[in-house]
């Protein structure tokens, strides 16, 4: 009996105990964003990744940390040509950008 409660526990309980992710993380070689400050939206395109979209959108800024630091969204795009190989965090629901680490 004790046999079957434990292979029970195993098949069937770990499913509960498992955690859902806030965000995907995209490691790329480059990227391009605009920004609409009319409408405080934007997009960031993707290039060379065969398995994204090729851009991303965001309805708020999302947060830049450039070496472990974090700046400001202004200074980011002044210095978004020198990017290099970023990480774009996705939102997992509707895949809008939330964070950009490089």
């Amino acid at each position: 009996m004790k046999i079957y409660l434990i292979i029970f526990s195993l098949l069937f309980c770990h499913q509960a105990f498992s955690l859902k992710s806030l965000e995907t993380a995209l490691e790329l070689r480059s990227i391009k964003v605009e920004y609409y400050s009319t409408s405080n939206r934007g997009l960031v395109y993707v290039y060379d990744c065969y398995k994204c979209k090729k851009y991303y959108s965001f309805t708020t800024k999302p947060i830049i940390k450039k070496d472990g630091k974090i700046i400001s969204f202004d200074e980011f795009l002044q210095d978004s040509v020198n990017v290099k190989y970023p990480t774009v965090f996705l939102d997992i629901e509707d895949e809008t950008v939330r964070r950009i680490n490089y």
